[in-house]
């Protein structure tokens, strides 16, 4: 009966951006699946987003942050509002405001989910202006001698869906970014670690927690959730090539790039072997943006 259909939490944090937050609210009340209940930290909005909510979309629940919160934060704070209701039956589903879903998505997770017991499913992060293109957001266990632990993403920024030849891929850790988690996982593993993966790397740590507590991890491509690339943070494969950003990118929060995180990451995912990795984790990222920056060169 429809009545007994689990419920979905949609947790969303918000900084300003009050346009991509309607259309993201809008294209949920599109939903075909009705069991859910939306949740937005604004977290110091300065662009009338709390006013905007309450008159536009009175049903959804706003709760307020200092502006200090970032992503982990802000999604902590929704998290922990919906756990109060929520049974162990029923979802959190993580969300960024730059985001749309198309109609049937979160009935397409909840299947999945249904059919897969002890299951954390992600989306397919398309592009929102190439539509057939993928973000990069799921990672696998490299596998192999001396970076064994190291997690590499499943298949690379910009990859086009139609050359994949299936849709569903169990992976090891996933971004936060569209993705439907049992409520019984955070009562067992916790929250994001807000204080040291402040904005970057919460969700892929938190996921790799959630393995270990013997929960399965999958990214489902069929359930469709389009982004837009020009919002993401800066140091990023999809942000403008320029070395001042590059080096920049190490030492702001906005970026995966940023040295804290990166050390933060490294000490709580690989134990004592944590030195060995992050020092191969810096050099991959400017072994990336040297690859980038030279293709630049060529092609001006």
């Amino acid at each position: 009966m429809l009545n007994n259909r689990p419920m979905i939490y949609i947790c969303i944090p918000v900084f300003n951006r009050i346009g991509y937050t309607r259309k993201c609210l809008r294209s949920i009340y599109e939903q075909s699946y009705k069991e859910f209940s939306v949740i937005i930290c604004d977290d110091g909005s300065t662009d009338g987003t709390g006013d905007i909510l309450a008159s536009e979309f009175p049903e959804v629940t706003v709760l307020k942050g200092t502006g200090d919160l970032w992503w982990s934060g802000g999604t902590n704070k929704c998290v922990e509002y919906a756990l109060r209701t929520a049974g162990n039956d029923d979802y959190i589903f993580t969300l960024n405001n730059d985001t749309e879903l198309t109609g049937d998505t979160l009935n397409i997770l909840v299947d999945f989910a249904g059919r897969n017991p002890k299951s954390i499913v992600s989306c397919g992060n398309y592009f929102n202006n190439e539509r057939q293109k993928l973000e990069a957001t799921a990672f696998v266990k490299k596998n192999r001698w001396p970076f064994s632990l190291y997690h590499k993403l499943l298949f690379p920024w910009g990859q086009n869906a139609g050359d994949l030849k299936k849709k569903v891929f169990e992976v090891d850790s996933v971004s936060g970014k569209g993705v439907l988690i049992p409520a019984e996982v955070f009562r067992k593993v916790g929250l994001y670690n807000a204080e040291k993966l402040p904005q970057y790397h919460g969700d892929t740590e938190f996921t790799r927690r959630a393995v270990k507590a013997g929960y399965r991890i999958f990214i489902n491509l069929d359930a469709v959730i389009y982004t837009d690339q020009s919002a993401s943070g800066i140091g990023q494969v999809n942000s403008k090539v320029s070395i001042r950003e590059f080096i920049h990118s190490f030492s702001s929060k906005r970026s995966e790039n940023y040295l804290p995180s990166l050390y933060y990451r490294s000490r709580l995912i690989y134990g004592l072997k944590w030195p060995v990795y992050l020092l191969f984790n810096i050099f991959s990222i400017k072994a990336r943006f040297i690859k980038r920056y030279v293709l630049f060169l060529k092609s001006t």
